[in-house]
């Protein structure tokens, strides 16, 4: 009986020992537990506090960009047209798209004479041809606007130094409007099923951040700050939106389908994952474009906010 209580003893020494030390065990893989679940609780707590930051900003942001709207009178445009204005309405848009298509034909043809090491190279190529194109859609809007194809509106031009003004204002006022609705389009998405937009949502800024060449850089943005809004402006705003005002068209109306048409033409140039986003925010970029066309009377204006607003993405996406 002694030797039995012996071993009987020993077992249950060792069995203690080994339930201890399992105690021990689950117990601090409970703590590491604990620990790590309140460390994804406190990161996940900073994360959404970081949202909602976020969004208080862009909130704010948004309500003092519409009281300035609505000090500065944003929204009022002028029921008599201004600037020069196509002759025969239908004309005048016929030009436009012919414009545009002209143009990128005339590059394409022009592009195949550039040198092999510039075509062999796709983003090079793809940057080149926009250069063209656009180069040649100025030309092509400016000769038809200064042509007898198009007259002057009833309404005189502002002077150069306000149409800066205007455009400045405009672009200070509009922007943050344009992306707190990006803002509340990336939280609505997901709840619906839909992904939510990526940081880049325009293949351009895509390539700039893939492509780390100073001189592509810089050629980028002259493309994509001077050019484009230049000869984007004189198509859209310069051509286009008066023939909708020409046709009948009430002014905000006139607007908005040039907008909605415009944000169509970039419809292959934003990713599938942006595009919901991508496209209310030039549908309200547009509509805040062709506003100033109107106030105006020319494309200056809208021009510049056009550049400004493109300067801060580029400058946005290679930050990130």
């Amino acid at each position: 009986m002694i030797v039995t209580a012996s071993v009987l003893l020993q077992s249950t020494t060792q069995a203690a020992t080994q339930a201890a030390t399992e105690a021990a065990t689950e117990a601090a893989a409970l703590s590491n537990s604990l620990g790590g679940e309140a460390s994804s609780l406190s990161s996940t707590a900073h994360a959404s506090g970081n949202v909602l930051l976020e969004v208080a900003v862009l909130a704010v942001t948004a309500i003092a960009a519409i009281a300035a709207c609505w000090r500065w009178r944003f929204l009022t445009v002028p029921s008599e047209a201004s600037g020069r204005i196509p002759v025969d309405p239908p004309m005048g848009a016929l030009a436009m798209l012919s414009i545009y298509v002209l143009g990128i034909t005339c590059a394409s043809a022009v592009s195949g004479v550039l040198p092999e090491s510039t075509r062999s190279d796709p983003d090079w190529s793809r940057l080149l041809l926009g250069v063209l194109a656009n180069a040649f859609q100025c030309v092509g809007a400016i000769g038809f606007l200064v042509s007898r194809l198009a007259v002057q509106g009833p309404r005189a031009c502002v002077t150069t130094p306000r149409a800066l003004k205007e455009g400045a204002i405009g672009f200070v006022v509009v922007v943050p409007l344009v992306f707190a609705v990006a803002a509340l389009l990336g939280f609505l998405l997901p709840l619906f099923g839909l992904p939510k937009a990526p940081e880049v949502s325009h293949a351009t800024l895509e390539i700039l951040r893939a492509k780390s060449d100073t001189l592509f850089t810089w050629t980028t943005l002259a493309h994509v700050v001077v050019l484009v809004p230049l000869a984007e402006e004189l198509l859209w705003r310069g051509l286009m939106q008066p023939s909708m005002r020409a046709i009948g068209l009430p002014p905000m109306a006139a607007i908005l389908a040039t907008s909605v048409l415009f944000a169509a033409i970039h419809w292959t140039s934003i990713p599938d994952a942006g595009r919901v986003t991508g496209l209310v925010m030039l549908v309200l970029l547009s509509t805040a474009l062709g506003i100033l066309r109107d106030r105006t009377g020319g494309v200056l204006a809208p021009a510049l906010a056009h550049g400004l607003f493109n300067a801060m993405n580029v400058a946005m996406a290679l930050r990130s």
